[in-house]
Formats: C-alpha cells, sequence, structure tokens
C-alpha cells in the first residue's frame, strides 16, 4: 500500500525523534476529519460503484444520522485476521502521514464510553482543527458483540 498523492505534507506530521509514532491515514466524511492507524489497513483503491455485502459506508457505520454526499470515494480494507472481508467507503483521502504519539489525546470521561462504540478512541489536535481517531477492527468488534448483522453474516460465510 502507498501514500496517496497530496500535495502538501500536513503540517504537524512528523515524529520527534526518539518519541514513539504512529502512521495515519487521514481523510474526511460529511465535513468531519478522521484518521486511522494505517496498520490496520490492507489496501485501498478508488470507489468506482461497485457494491457488495462487505462494503460499508462509513457515515452509516458511525451513525451519522444524515446523509452525507460522497464527492471523492476510496474504499478501505481493513485486516480482520482472517475473519471474513471488511471493507469501509470513506471520502476526501487526505494522505498518509506520521505523528508523535505525545500528539495524540484521549477523549473526555463524559465522552469516551459512548465514542469507543463507535470505534472512536481519540484526538489529534491539527491545523486549528480536531481529527477524530477511530479503530476499524475495535468497530467491527463492537458491532459484533452488538449483533452487527451483515459484519457476523460476512466472517462467517467468508472464514
Amino acid at each position: 500500500m502507498s501514500a496517496p498523492d497530496a500535495g502538501e505534507q500536513v503540517a504537524g506530521a512528523v515524529a520527534e525523534p526518539g518519541h514513539a509514532a504512529l502512521n495515519l491515514l487521514l481523510f474526511s466524511v460529511g465535513g468531519v476529519r478522521f484518521g486511522c492507524d494505517a496498520e490496520q489497513l490492507t489496501g485501498f483503491a478508488a470507489w468506482e460503484g461497485e457494491e457488495g455485502g462487505d462494503l460499508f459506508r462509513f457515515h452509516e457505520e458511525l451513525g451519522f444520522g444524515r446523509p452525507v454526499a460522497y464527492r471523492s470515494p476510496t474504499a478501505l480494507s481493513v485486516g480482520t485476521g482472517g475473519k471474513g472481508s471488511y471493507r469501509v467507503l470513506i471520502d476526501q483521502l487526505e494522505e498518509i502521514a506520521e505523528f508523535s504519539i505525545q500528539k495524540l489525546r484521549p477523549l473526555p470521561p463524559l465522552l469516551e464510553p459512548l465514542a469507543l462504540r463507535k470505534g472512536i478512541w481519540g484526538v489529534l489536535p491539527l491545523e486549528a482543527q480536531l481529527v477524530l481517531l477511530v479503530d476499524f477492527q475495535l468497530l467491527l468488534k463492537k458491532k459484533a458483540e452488538q449483533g452487527g448483522g451483515r459484519h457476523e453474516t460476512e466472517q462467517g460465510d467468508s472464514a
């Protein structure tokens, strides 16, 4: 998997020497910025309108509660440890960049239990905005625990 063409590098994206770092894939959906650990992904490709039981729209997975127009859709393939196929449709892929773990912030205690159900585990202050950090494998696990429908069926059928 190679980094997408992003033009300019995101400000603050280089980890400091001697500090632990995380490679984040940055993207937006519905005007909200997100980041995910690039190590969770097995690949990505431009979405060309294909559908499939293993493809889920990000805004539906997180329960945005409103329709979202995808202007530049990309399908992310998420590693499942051999438990089936899981692809998520995102919008406006920005880039993959390295960030110091020290720059990441936990969620406020009041929000954390609710956000974790949707795979959101922290935030990254970046360019006067907050980037919500999503864990696709945690999201998949939480959905399976709650009887997440298609994910359980897909995993059982594909294994």
